[in-house]
């Protein structure tokens, strides 16, 4: 049985993850029994997110912030899949919480997965409507932080 908060996990080889033609599905989840990303917090995460589009770092295709997780499709670009994430996470609590109170935003796992040949339009839609699911919301146009690069 594994007691440890944040087990581990198995990762594609690191190549996989500098492939542009790939498109991968990130979950990245705030600290456990957390959920930050509402009101200050959340904006100035999702403002970050949305700089993604510009930097050329990955290449972004949809994202959704939910209260305690983050939903992106991404394709490498500049920067693998991992490096970005190494990049995002302490760039993005740095902009959204005091560091002096010493609190994380991030866990530091995340999740990932390649998606599959035809997978892409349903998992935009999947990530896209993840507020109405929850709950959060009764219409897309309600939740301020969801994006896909089909809506621009």
């Amino acid at each position: 049985m594994n007691d440890r908060p944040f087990p581990r996990r198995t990762r594609l080889p690191p190549g996989v993850y500098e492939n542009r033609g790939l498109t991968f599905h990130l979950i990245l989840r705030a600290w456990p029994g957390t959920r930050p990303f509402r009101g200050p917090v959340g904006a100035a995460v999702w403002h970050s997110v949305m700089n993604e589009r510009t930097r050329d770092a990955v290449d972004l295709l949809a994202a959704c912030l939910m209260p305690d997780h983050l939903h992106v499709a991404v394709r490498p670009a500049r920067l693998s899949i991992p490096r970005w994430v190494q990049s995002f996470k302490p760039h993005t609590t740095k902009l959204a919480i005091d560091r002096r109170h010493g609190r994380n935003l991030w866990q530091p796992r995340y999740y990932d997965r390649v998606v599959r040949e035809g997978e892409l339009t349903t998992l935009i839609a999947y990530i896209v409507n993840n507020p109405l699911a929850a709950g959060l919301a009764e219409e897309l146009d309600e939740w301020p932080w969801t994006w896909s690069d089909s809506a621009d």
